[in-house]
């Protein structure tokens, strides 16, 4: 008996199980396409309103900081004219600024310094004195005269995310003979810098068993004494080595790069924060070296360890630091920085690993058992990195290659 079956019907629908089959398949691709095209609208909408609240934070921090800045300029421009400034009477003005901080909510700190940074009147009480050489504002009103850019920090009064403003005072004759600093925190926005994170700048200082600082010396060059200068040196001549160690992921060279905050040339200075190693402006016993280097995610044990080990074998070595770098090394030429044999830090946690193979001072420090495990396990981290291909890539490369 002839089949009915069509000659174009495939033969192996021809079975009951198989139409059953098809028929849940069907039924199973048509919700599933459905759910896979809601997904990439939720993922479109998500998109979207990232991008405009990102741009409405923007707005508004821009915002603000202009009008902050418009209110704080305004104020500066009287101060030179107050008596109690010119004659730099501490006791007036501190009465003076603490009463402006009250009245004005929105500012944080009215601080006024000398022309050498030295902080001699604040509307807050400083519990130690302090030094604003080294910061940004400060030096931009010096140079420029005028009223300065602003900086974002940590501030030191009241250790909050804060920006800071300069504004020079001057004399009769015009000099400059203060600098007045408006800080205002940024406590309204501390949700979005809390996502960034921050460096974690180790300060270092040596203390002999009397309690006194032996990086002091009151008549050595820059009031620095040897011990100072070769615990320095011996920083900056095993940093290549030791940052395998303060700076232990892939993300963390993802900060240390030309023209940003973080230190990438092993270098050391007293007015900037481009070099590695900064000595701030503080003597007697607040004399120390600020390694600015290390990454939050590092070990703090293991990074003390191999950098007071480094520090030590400076010192015992009797290795000098030499001059400072007091420019901003980011704006010198790539000859200029080889004139003055300024080096800089691996570029990527693979570089970073192969100068800690070289550095024995390193190794020794870890110890063999800390410094193999740590090493396999990085090279394997590092591996799987390379071989993973990123978001950043398939939106950069996908459609274009």
């Amino acid at each position: 008996m002839s089949s009915s079956r069509p000659t174009w019907f495939p033969r192996w629908l021809s079975s009951v199980r198989a139409v059953m089959i098809l028929l849940i398949s069907l039924a199973t691709i048509f919700p599933l396409g459905i759910i896979l095209y809601q997904g990439l609208q939720h993922r479109s909408q998500a998109y979207r309103d990232s991008r405009i609240l990102t741009e409405r934070v923007a707005t508004e921090i821009v915002s603000d900081q202009q009008l902050l800045l418009s209110s704080a300029e305004q104020l500066f421009s009287t101060f030179s004219y107050i008596p109690a400034i010119r004659r730099r009477d501490a006791v007036a003005v501190n009465a003076l600024l603490a009463d402006l901080v009250r009245k004005n909510p929105q500012v944080t700190n009215l601080l006024v310094a000398d022309e050498k940074g030295n902080m001699w009147a604040s509307g807050l009480p400083m519990t130690v004195p302090f030094n604003a050489s080294d910061r940004q504002h400060f030096r931009n009103a010096l140079e420029t005269g005028r009223f300065s850019s602003s900086e974002f920090s940590i501030g030191r009064v009241l250790n909050k995310p804060t920006l800071l403003f300069g504004y020079p005072l001057r004399d009769g004759s015009g000099r400059i003979t203060d600098v007045a600093t408006v800080s205002f925190t940024l406590d309204k926005y501390e949700r979005y810098f809390q996502t960034k994170g921050l460096a974690t700048d180790v300060s270092l200082s040596l203390f002999d068993r009397k309690g006194t600082n032996v990086f002091y010396d009151a008549k050595g060059k820059y009031q620095l004494s040897k011990v100072a200068r070769g615990y320095i040196a011996g920083i900056l001549e095993h940093a290549r080595g030791f940052v395998a160690v303060t700076n232990p992921l892939v993300n963390s060279f993802k900060r240390l790069v030309p023209g940003h905050e973080a230190p990438i040339n092993v270098a050391w200075s007293e007015k900037n924060r481009s070099p590695l190693v900064r000595v701030p402006g503080r003597r007697g016993t607040g004399t120390r070296c600020e390694v600015r280097v290390p990454d939050p995610s590092c070990n703090p044990y293991l990074a003390l360890s191999v950098m007071l080990a480094c520090g030590l074998d400076g010192v015992q070595r009797g290795l000098d630091c030499g001059e400072p770098v007091n420019r901003n090394i980011f704006e010198m030429s790539e000859r200029e920085k080889r004139r003055l044999k300024i080096k800089e830090l691996p570029a990527n946690l693979n570089e970073a690993l192969d100068n800690l193979e070289r550095d024995k001072v390193v190794q020794d420090a870890l110890g063999e058992h800390i410094y193999s495990n740590f090493l396999r396990n990085k090279r394997e981290e590092w591996h799987r990195y390379i071989c993973t291909v990123h978001e950043w890539e398939r939106e950069q490369y996908l459609e274009e290659y």
